[in-house]
């Protein structure tokens, strides 16, 4: 509820909050294919109720391509992780989002960060691409990198929602290849569903 919730206000961060609070509970390889069912359809009411305010050249051109790569790369990287290097990387990585947050916090400053570099923007958005095909979670990445594009409040938050749903319906897909989400998951993933409609109100 509390990272779903997150996501639809922000555009991003209910996988990061899901996944960091669940991974205390159950294995990370398990939670994951379940957070992209159930946020697929959050993500797909979402795209579908905002699709007027979103940035699709930016979308269409650079952030999905990139995202997409990253998150094959993601995906091929994930099935030579074990489950404690998985839960060990994502909690440096958890680690490290929060820090830059708490440093952007104690700065205060009123200018607006300047865009990143074309460089710098495009390795960006293919780190976002690869934590989200390892971990579902490549929000805040991407957000460093398209938050610095200086959109309206609106546009931001509907481009970054439906970055996620074609690259979570593609994950869905390749889970159910794999057999990680398999019909025995409907009585869980339906139980999330309930928070889901919760935070969509």
């Amino acid at each position: 509820f509390l990272g779903f919730t997150t996501q639809a206000m922000a555009g991003f961060g209910g996988s990061v909050i899901t996944l960091t609070l669940g991974a205390l509970l159950l294995p990370i390889e398990r939670l994951v294919p379940l957070i992209v069912a159930v946020g697929w359809v959050q993500t797909f009411v979402l795209s579908v109720r905002l699709r007027g305010h979103v940035e699709w050249r930016l979308l269409g051109t650079f952030i999905l391509p990139l995202m997409v790569v990253g998150a094959a790369l993601g995906l091929y990287l994930q099935a030579f992780l074990g489950g404690a290097t998985l839960k060990a990387l994502y909690g440096v990585f958890v680690v490290a989002v929060a820090a830059r947050e708490l440093a952007l916090i104690a700065r205060v400053t009123k200018d607006a960060p300047a865009a990143l570099p074309r460089p710098a923007a495009v390795l960006g958005t293919l780190g976002a691409g690869l934590i989200q095909g390892i971990y579902a979670s490549g929000g805040p990445l991407l957000v460093y990198v398209i938050g610095r594009l200086g959109l309206a409040k609106g546009a931001f938050r509907a481009t970054l929602i439906t970055v996620w749903f074609p690259l979570n319906t593609a994950l869905l897909l390749v889970f159910v290849s794999q057999g990680r989400l398999t019909p025995r998951d409907l009585p869980a993933a339906a139980w999330l569903l309930l928070p889901i409609g919760v935070a969509l109100v």
